[in-house]
């Protein structure tokens, strides 16, 4: 069956996301993260695009764009194909890196919008990797926010976000704020089934990792947990003489440097200590719940295994 075309339209405000083929993280380390940002900046240059929120997560990303032409499928497809092809040259894999093709979701007003730009901000907290929005770095909320020297780095069209809420009267920035922050009394779920793309069915792969390209991976650790099957497993164990509880998170399709990075996250969302152990995450107690929580909100496919 044909694909669908991309809706396309010249001055269209568009909330795009795109995941990581298997559930994997498609930025490993921050200099990941720079590149895709990078990328970001060479797209906006080509095409004249505005980006006015965007948030980087382990397997996914949200981008909210503004494109003055009908443009938005040769943009993205610059921005995912340069950075697969970047990411797989860095890494030691081939093929795709992608799941599928990028969703998106045309904005149709100023009330959408600012709905939008919330929950890209706040993507990190409900996934559980930070207390408030303005802790992950890896998004444009501190550019809105004029913290340091991100709003002069010139990425997001800082004035055209904050222009939608001094329309609402007194300080724009303070508003923004407010906004963001106040997020239980938002309507959490009808706002999610809003402004959050659903994932297609029917999708083709376009950027996944393959079978046969799995071999050709150079770090040994990563191609065993990608060969893993692509379900994250979560036990309850015992360790010790005394049989104390343990929780095990393994085959996580991480480098060891990534997994220790999500063993820091655990850790802080359930407020014990832990280790990474021959590629498996442990956590004193019995933190299943949370731990499921969390990697579900970051994308994962979890299963419980036993215990």
């Amino acid at each position: 069956m044909a694909r669908p075309p991309r809706l396309q339209v010249a001055g269209g405000v568009f909330h795009v996301t795109a995941r990581g083929s298997r559930q994997a993280a498609i930025f490993l380390d921050d200099q990941d993260r720079e590149r895709f940002l990078d990328l970001l900046r060479t797209v906006r240059r080509r095409f004249g695009w505005s980006w006015l929120a965007y948030c980087l997560m382990n397997n996914h990303y949200h981008l909210l764009v503004c494109t003055p032409g009908e443009d938005l499928a040769k943009g993205m497809w610059l921005l995912n194909g340069d950075y697969a092809t970047g990411f797989n040259r860095r890494h030691g894999l081939r093929g795709h890196v992608f799941e599928g093709r990028y969703v998106s979701v045309p904005v149709q007003d100023d009330e959408q919008l600012v709905h939008t730009v919330r929950y890209i901000a706040r993507n990190p907290v409900e996934a559980g990797l930070c207390r408030w929005p303005g802790d992950w770095v890896w998004s444009s909320h501190g550019a809105v926010l004029g913290r340091g020297g991100e709003e002069a780095d010139g990425l997001v069209d800082v004035r055209a976000v904050l222009g939608r809420f001094g329309a609402w009267g007194g300080d724009a920035r303070r508003r923004y704020a407010e906004f963001v922050d106040d997020w239980a009394g938002s309507g959490r779920a009808p706002l999610r089934s809003a402004v959050m793309p659903k994932r297609r069915s029917d999708a083709r792969p376009v950027y996944s990792t393959t079978d046969g390209d799995l071999r050709k991976a150079r770090d040994p650790q990563v191609r065993a947990r990608l060969e893993g099957g692509g379900r994250v497993k979560v036990r309850r164990e015992t360790s010790g003489r005394r049989g104390k509880a343990v929780t095990t998170v393994a085959n996580v399709p991480l480098d060891d440097d990534g997994l220790r990075d999500l063993a820091g996250r655990l850790k802080k969302r359930c407020g014990v200590g832990g280790a990474v152990k021959d590629g498996v995450i442990e956590l004193q107690g019995d933190h299943r719940d949370a731990v499921v929580e969390v990697l579900r909100g970051e994308g994962y496919d979890v299963v419980i295994a036993g215990g």
